[in-house]
């Protein structure tokens, strides 16, 4: 019974109810979260990350901006956690951040959140998609199971099942879900180099840039064996998340700043 309490206390479906932004400011959400560090629930830094992109989307705000979103929300959380003492004191909102800006976890929230249902009955889409991972599949295969794909189900965390067991093609469109998330992964773990080819500090200028020069186009196809203006169109329809493309490439090039100065300073 005790193990049916934990996984309702951790189900992202009731989390992200309390997250959700409206007009329902007579309801209060509490999130227990049981974790030697908080920073590291993965299913919390999701939420935070994803309701702070759609703040910022509806102030406008990008890039950089977002940290300052994602502070926003964490104040307006109330998060406690216990300390060394095992008393309760309130998350600072600036630490907090801290920990969870990395490109590491922004990637993987980014593949975690990214919608291959956009494309699932797209065969032609699949097949560009996958090719940049290496993976083929045929056009009248694609087409097949990525029907079967738009009547998955979803567990209790929100990821898609396989409703029969014994059906061999859902097992394989379950295969093929997969391979794209893996494939819409990529181009998060490839922001910051997408993002040099078209000369800017954002994916989504760069992406711009890169598909309105033939030169940065041809580029890029022979880097990522697909075509820019394909993966403009993904990030345009949200099949993957450009806000935190963006972001990711903010922290990245953070990051390295830090790593060049912290070498450097070793020889000093």
């Amino acid at each position: 019974m005790l193990s049916k309490i934990y996984k309702h206390l951790f189900d992202r479906t009731y989390m992200s109810r309390p997250l959700t932004r409206g007009q329902r400011l007579d309801k209060v959400g509490h999130i227990i979260s049981i974790s030697v560090d908080p920073t590291r629930e993965d299913s919390m830094v999701q939420a935070v990350l994803e309701t702070a992109t759609k703040v910022a989307d509806e102030t406008g705000e990008t890039g950089e901006d977002t940290v300052v979103t994602i502070k926003r929300v964490l104040r307006s959380a109330n998060m406690h956690a216990l300390n060394a003492d095992g008393d309760m004191v309130p998350v600072d909102p600036d630490e907090y951040t801290a920990k969870i800006m990395n490109s590491s976890s922004l990637r993987k929230v980014i593949g975690a959140t990214s919608k291959p249902e956009k494309i699932m009955d797209d065969p032609e889409a699949i097949q560009k998609l996958l090719a940049m991972i290496g993976e083929h599949v045929s056009l009248g295969k694609a087409a097949s199971i990525g029907n079967k794909g738009k009547t998955f189900a979803k567990d209790e965390d929100g990821n898609v099942k396989i409703n029969n067991k014994d059906d061999n093609e859902e097992k394989e469109a379950l295969a093929l879900w997969n391979k794209i998330k893996s494939a819409m992964k990529l181009i998060a773990d490839n922001a910051h180099n997408i993002a040099a080819i078209g000369s800017s500090d954002k994916l989504t200028v760069g992406l711009e840039n890169i598909v309105a020069d033939v030169a940065l186009t041809s580029e890029f196809e022979y880097n990522f064996n697909i075509d820019p203006l394909f993966i403009k169109e993904l990030v345009d329809t949200g099949a993957v998340n450009g806000k935190l493309l963006d972001l990711t490439v903010y922290i990245y090039s953070n990051e390295q700043s830090l790593e060049k100065e912290q070498f450097l300073a070793e020889f000093a």
